[in-house]
């Protein structure tokens, strides 16, 4: 039996078992960028369900110099709602603090995306039968026990820029709508 017969059952065990999961919508083109929110299922050190979130932005333009992006903290540019089964969850009371430095500009050159992390651990487990979907510091929500189709959307704005920070003569001016987003 040649070599090729004997690898090509294997081949097709691998072929069938590595199906990727389709990427989720763009929102539709504004000043020249699209976006959306990614999410990867991952499990923390306890074995407990989490939740990686990142928000990526594409320049779709075909202007040669690149788009200027108004930057900072993205929990500053990023409105977020989680629905359940299509009806708002109530935001949930929460603390906390960042610090961040100015705002900035971002050349995003033709046809290339910005991948930023929004949060590498977007559920947190406050109490042994209590889950908060926390995926910036300061938009919550409680994860109802028995819930149905969990849903995020959102829109983004670009950053305000201080007096002296110009964003270049193409830049993104008019905050996106996300598509919506099923979490895993």
């Amino acid at each position: 039996m040649s070599l090729w017969l004997r690898l090509l059952p294997v081949t097709s065990v691998l072929a069938v078992s590595s199906s990727a999961a389709a990427p989720p919508p763009w929102s539709t083109p504004v000043d020249g960028v699209r976006a959306r929110l990614v999410a990867t299922s991952t499990v923390d050190a306890a074995k407990r369900p989490q939740l990686e979130l990142w928000l990526e932005i594409e320049n779709v333009s075909d202007t040669d110099g690149g788009i200027g992006l108004p930057w900072g903290y993205v929990g500053d540019m990023l409105q977020l709602v989680l629905e359940n089964d299509g009806k708002p969850v109530p935001t949930a009371g929460t603390g906390g603090s960042h610090a961040s430095g100015p705002p900035y500009v971002v050349a995003l050159p033709v046809g290339a995306t910005l991948r930023v992390p929004v949060s590498k651990n977007a559920y947190e487990y406050p109490a042994a039968n209590k889950v908060l979907f926390r995926p910036l510091t300061f938009q919550a929500w409680d994860v109802p026990a028995k819930h149905g189709k969990l849903v995020l959307r959102g829109k983004l704005s670009p950053h305000a820029l201080d007096k002296g920070t110009k964003p270049g003569p193409r830049a993104w001016s008019t905050p996106l709508e996300l598509p919506k987003l099923e979490l895993p």
